[in-house]
């Protein structure tokens, strides 16, 4: 499944076919056949399989976090512990991409979408609780403004023109969501870290996000 999500991030739905699965895993084409009836039914499960790895990673991330903004800044930078940041930005651009296109990729990215929304909503409202962070806009418009940036730093990552790596990826980002959130170290330039935010060695392989 981690191959197949590969070979899918890198070649888009419409082009990937079961021989380019086969070879990069190193298998035979009717070995992957006695598994899936279909093309589309492997690709699919793959889908699912890598956006199910996202969310694993996630809430793990969540319940790690000893406070609210430690939660969120965790979440950020988790997106950029991977061994090639700009092949995951890639995979993530192509996922949502060919879920726009193939409606029955979509149930995998809205569940994706959904977690990391109610991660982000249910850390504001605690903070706010806690009295860490002011009242301003709606937790769920704020949540949706810190998706709206990461996911267009994906982008720019994705293209890779020079003007965006992993460090800035999580500096503008962390950025945004510390203004958002109105926090007095919102002004944090490059290389700056929120102090006591949970880091974890990064010996996973790559995955598609």
């Amino acid at each position: 499944m981690a191959v197949a999500g590969r070979v899918l991030a890198e070649r888009g739905f419409e082009r990937t076919r079961l021989r380019d699965v086969a070879e990069s895993a190193g298998v035979s084409i009717g070995l992957l056949q006695n598994y899936f009836e279909t093309r589309d039914a492997m690709l699919e499960e793959a889908f699912s399989f890598m956006c199910e790895e996202l969310i694993g990673r996630w809430r793990e991330q969540a319940q790690l976090a000893p406070d609210p903004w430690q939660k969120i800044a965790g979440l950020i930078e988790e997106l950029m512990k991977e061994p090639d940041p700009r092949a995951h930005s890639a995979t993530w651009t192509e996922f949502c991409s060919s879920a726009s296109r193939h409606p029955q990729l979509r149930p995998p990215v809205v569940s994706v979408y959904h977690t990391w929304r109610r991660i982000l909503v249910a850390a504001v409202e605690e903070g706010r609780v806690l009295g860490l962070f002011p009242p301003g806009m709606p937790a769920s418009d704020i949540a949706d403004a810190i998706n709206a940036e990461v996911d267009g730093l994906h982008m720019a990552m994705a293209v890779g023109a020079g003007l965006m790596d992993e460090r800035r990826f999580s500096r503008l980002a962390l950025g945004v969501a510390s203004a958002l959130l109105g926090r007095e170290d919102s002004h944090r330039t490059a290389g700056d870290h929120p102090p006591g935010v949970v880091r974890r060695s990064s010996g996973r392989r790559g995955k598609a996000r």
